[in-house]
């Protein structure tokens, strides 16, 4: 089997990893639902008990104005709650899956040439991979914008804002109904951040294990005296990162390496730097050299 076909079972292995994200992005936009018809209900429910357009000071009697937010802040702790194990599940699932389909392929694909490894993914990948995560990232001093709004989206903000709007509802008299979409169009700002975050890890995750796959395709190959290379590939999803579009078809350096301003990664995902890593879609390829092409 040639290069090519070998790609292609990557390929198939990078499309499966896409369908995974979108069964989890699910799970995660759900769970934001749920949350955003809860704290509509308490929004509607402090309203009922006051009257059509309440004032502050209706709503403040008996504490009702304290006793939202505190609802508000525990529906959204819940969710977010929710929202890390979903995540923290699908790196793990990620980076298993990746490896075993890059194994799979890579010793398919050359079984005539003798080419192949058992070897299981390192540990120290998997704990990588569980440890590494994009909202500490963005804890870490970065300034740009998207590692501003990723660290807003992953802070209790949202229980903060619903209760700047119910506030500004009140002042400018607005019914229950603004009150309510105001606060849907926070919750949908916020969703769409949690999945540039969600695919962002498992792509760690994913990328992972396809550069422990490759690794170990490589180091069975300078053993059987074939040459070997790990190659960028760019897949053209999403919005393309200019740099990262650049790399597609270019090998990594003898260390394993591929570089972009000034950054080292041993796969695409994995500079450390959210710039560079939050919703990449690239990942590795393994060509072997000196083989017949039409085997």
């Amino acid at each position: 089997m040639s290069n090519k076909e070998l790609n292609k079972l990557l390929a198939k292995a990078d499309s499966q990893f896409e369908r995974l994200y979108s069964s989890k992005e699910s799970l995660i936009l759900r769970g934001y639902k749920k949350a955003l018809d809860d704290v509509k209900y308490e929004i509607s429910k402090a309203f009922e008990k006051a009257s059509k357009f309440p004032s502050i000071t209706e709503l403040r009697k008996f504490n009702r104005l304290d006793k939202l937010e505190k609802e508000i802040t525990r529906i959204i702790g819940e969710m977010q709650k929710t929202e890390t194990n979903i995540i923290n599940s699908a790196k793990k699932e990620s980076i298993a899956t990746s490896y075993a389909n890059t194994q799979q392929a890579i010793n398919t694909s050359f079984a005539e040439t003798g080419l192949s490894f058992s070897t299981p993914i390192l540990k120290e990948s998997v704990s990588a991979v569980m440890t590494d995560n994009l909202w500490l990232d963005a804890l870490k001093g970065h300034n740009t914008k998207l590692l501003t709004d990723t660290k807003i989206a992953l802070e209790t903000v949202l229980r903060t804002n619903a209760r700047e709007e119910i506030v500004s509802g009140l002042i400018q008299g607005k019914p229950y109904s603004q009150v309510a979409k105001a606060i849907q169009a926070r919750f949908n700002v916020t969703a769409g951040r949690a999945k540039v975050i969600a695919f962002t890890e498992m792509h760690k995750g994913h990328s992972t294990g396809r550069n422990d796959g490759i690794k170990s395709a490589m180091e069975s190959a300078e053993r059987l005296g074939f040459k070997s290379k790990k190659v960028w590939k760019h897949n053209n999803v999403g919005q393309a990162r200019q740099q990262h579009l650049s790399m597609d078809g270019k090998a990594a350096d003898k260390n394993g390496l591929f570089h972009i301003g000034g950054l080292s990664a041993q796969a695409p995902g994995l500079f450390g730097d959210p710039a560079q890593d939050a919703n990449c879609h690239c990942s590795a390829l393994f060509e072997l050299e000196g083989i017949n092409q039409g085997i």
